[in-house]
């Protein structure tokens, strides 16, 4: 169970550093100040392509990409395959790490 939940756990971590890495490059290297970090981590996420604003269920992590058929729904523009990949890898290292060392210490709480 816990293996699952990091899983899980690490999808929504991935979705969230796919976001932090975008718009980090998107930064002007120049102009670095506590405003930059505030611009990185508020905002709605939004397709590179068209700039709109994505729903709820377009921000589910892997499962929406899928869904989609790798495209945005509104531009029809193809999706990197960085998000997927990301949000992939970092659920399954999520779940690797908790089913080595956590998962025996579930049934002790």
């Amino acid at each position: 169970m816990a293996t699952v939940l990091s899983g899980v756990f690490g999808l929504i971590v991935g979705s969230f550093l796919n976001v932090v890495i975008y718009r980090l490059g998107k930064l002007d290297t120049e102009r670095s100040d506590e405003r930059s970090v505030f611009l990185v981590l508020s905002g709605r996420s939004y397709c590179p392509h068209c700039h709109k604003t994505l729903r709820w269920f377009e921000l589910v992590p892997l499962v929406s990409f899928f869904i989609q058929g790798g495209r945005c729904r509104s531009c029809k523009k193809r999706i990197s395959l960085q998000y997927p990949l990301i949000e992939f890898s970092t659920a399954a290292l999520f779940a690797l790490i908790a089913h080595e060392y956590f998962e025996g210490l579930l049934p002790l709480w």
